[in-house]
Protein backbone atom coordinates (compact mmCIF):
# COMPACT_ATOMS: atom_id res chain seq x y z
CA UNK A 1 0.00 0.00 0.00
CA UNK A 2 1.19 3.50 -0.86
CA UNK A 3 0.27 6.87 -0.09
CA UNK A 4 -0.13 9.74 -1.92
CA UNK A 5 3.26 10.61 -2.32
CA UNK A 6 4.58 6.69 -3.71
CA UNK A 7 5.69 6.08 0.15
CA UNK A 8 4.72 2.42 1.12
CA UNK A 9 2.64 2.52 4.62
CA UNK A 10 2.04 -1.44 4.35
CA UNK A 11 4.29 -4.18 2.35
CA UNK A 12 4.45 -7.82 2.59
CA UNK A 13 3.36 -10.69 0.60
CA UNK A 14 4.53 -13.52 -1.31
CA UNK A 15 6.45 -11.59 -3.97
CA UNK A 16 8.65 -9.87 -1.29
CA UNK A 17 9.15 -13.36 0.50
CA UNK A 18 10.41 -14.58 -2.98
CA UNK A 19 12.81 -11.76 -3.27
CA UNK A 20 14.10 -12.26 0.49
CA UNK A 21 12.93 -8.58 2.05
CA UNK A 22 11.67 -7.93 4.78
CA UNK A 23 8.72 -5.64 4.77
CA UNK A 24 10.73 -3.05 6.80
CA UNK A 25 12.79 -2.43 3.51
CA UNK A 26 9.83 -0.78 2.07
CA UNK A 27 7.62 0.91 4.54
CA UNK A 28 8.08 4.47 5.14
CA UNK A 29 10.13 4.53 1.96
CA UNK A 30 9.32 5.92 -1.24
CA UNK A 31 8.70 3.86 -4.41
CA UNK A 32 11.54 5.28 -5.93
CA UNK A 33 14.30 4.64 -3.01
CA UNK A 34 13.62 1.14 -2.44
CA UNK A 35 12.51 -0.52 -5.95
CA UNK A 36 15.54 -0.92 -8.71
CA UNK A 37 14.20 2.95 -11.33
CA UNK A 38 13.84 0.17 -14.17
CA UNK A 39 10.80 -1.66 -11.89
CA UNK A 40 9.52 1.48 -9.97
CA UNK A 41 9.65 3.23 -13.70
CA UNK A 42 7.01 0.25 -14.87
CA UNK A 43 5.10 -0.02 -11.24
CA UNK A 44 4.68 4.14 -10.87
CA UNK A 45 1.96 4.49 -13.67
CA UNK A 46 -0.12 1.56 -11.80
CA UNK A 47 -0.10 3.08 -8.59
CA UNK A 48 -0.93 6.44 -9.93
CA UNK A 49 -3.75 4.67 -11.35
CA UNK A 50 -5.15 3.23 -8.07
CA UNK A 51 -4.81 6.43 -6.49
CA UNK A 52 -6.79 8.35 -8.83
CA UNK A 53 -9.56 6.20 -8.13
CA UNK A 54 -9.29 3.13 -10.77
CA UNK A 55 -8.56 -0.11 -10.26
CA UNK A 56 -5.08 -1.96 -12.10
CA UNK A 57 -3.75 -5.27 -13.10
CA UNK A 58 -0.65 -6.03 -15.29
CA UNK A 59 2.16 -8.61 -15.11
CA UNK A 60 6.19 -8.18 -15.29
CA UNK A 61 8.56 -10.91 -15.25
CA UNK A 62 11.59 -10.26 -11.98
CA UNK A 63 14.71 -12.60 -11.25
CA UNK A 64 13.38 -15.17 -13.70
CA UNK A 65 9.60 -15.23 -12.25
CA UNK A 66 6.09 -13.89 -13.82
CA UNK A 67 4.37 -11.79 -11.23
CA UNK A 68 0.61 -10.66 -11.55
CA UNK A 69 -0.05 -7.57 -9.82
CA UNK A 70 -3.24 -5.40 -9.10
CA UNK A 71 -4.42 -2.71 -7.11
CA UNK A 72 -7.99 -0.85 -6.17
CA UNK A 73 -7.94 2.53 -4.75
CA UNK A 74 -8.02 2.36 -1.09
CA UNK A 75 -10.91 5.03 0.37
CA UNK A 76 -11.80 6.79 3.74
CA UNK A 77 -15.13 6.72 5.37
CA UNK A 78 -15.81 9.98 3.40
CA UNK A 79 -14.82 8.10 0.08
CA UNK A 80 -11.82 10.19 -0.74
CA UNK A 81 -8.53 8.01 -2.05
Amino acid sequence: VVDHALRYVVAGGEALRLAGLAPEVFVGRTVGEVLDPEFAACVTPHYRRALAGESFAHEHEAGGRVYASHGVPLRDDAGVV
